[in-house]
């Protein structure tokens, strides 16, 4: 499991390190619009797509290693009370309920996206097709449901051992 563990750490690392590559981008392209538009009167065209599109795709790949590494907000005060192997069984649940409703949140998404290819719609500065930006949104949440799944057969070989899970000590770099 501590393999499984160690290869999870380092897939779900380099979202976060791509997620940093789009946010210095989306702030370089706010600044230079700024600069551009104070200094020389000339804004960049598409700015605003372009800084909507590098946070959907920042957010996107943000959520993968925040929730891998429990960096997401939530109240333990109840599971934390529990014995290691009724929290590795209550959590397996939960996580077993979580990536069934996000398999079926990945194919609504999915559907989304092919849905609007079809309608052909494109934003109205740059002509960035908006299938673009379902697929996106429709990319991050696969992997967090990838997530959710990696989570769920750690918390479910914990059953095994009877070990207590903790997340943050086994994404601690």
């Amino acid at each position: 499991m501590k393999r499984f563990v160690k290869i999870c750490n380092a897939v779900f690392a380099k979202f976060s390190v791509a997620g940093y590559v789009f946010i210095i981008l989306c702030v370089l392209v706010a600044i230079a619009n700024i600069i551009l538009r104070r200094i020389f009167n000339f804004p960049i065209h598409g700015s605003t797509e372009m800084v909507q599109l590098c946070g959907l795709v920042t957010a996107c790949l943000a959520i993968v290693e925040t929730e891998w590494a429990d960096g997401n907000v939530s109240l333990t005060i109840l599971t934390d009370k529990l014995p290691a192997k009724a929290k590795n069984v209550l959590m397996s649940i939960v996580y077993a309920i979580n990536v069934a409703i996000f398999v079926l949140v990945d194919v609504l998404l999915v559907n989304d996206m092919i849905r609007r290819f079809n309608v052909g719609r494109v934003t109205a500065e740059l002509g960035i097709p908006w299938w673009v930006f379902s697929l996106i949104l429709a990319f991050g949440f696969v992997f967090l449901t990838i997530v959710l799944l990696a989570k769920l057969v750690v918390y479910c070989a914990a059953l095994k051992t009877g070990e207590k899970v903790n997340f943050f000590l086994l994404t601690k770099r």
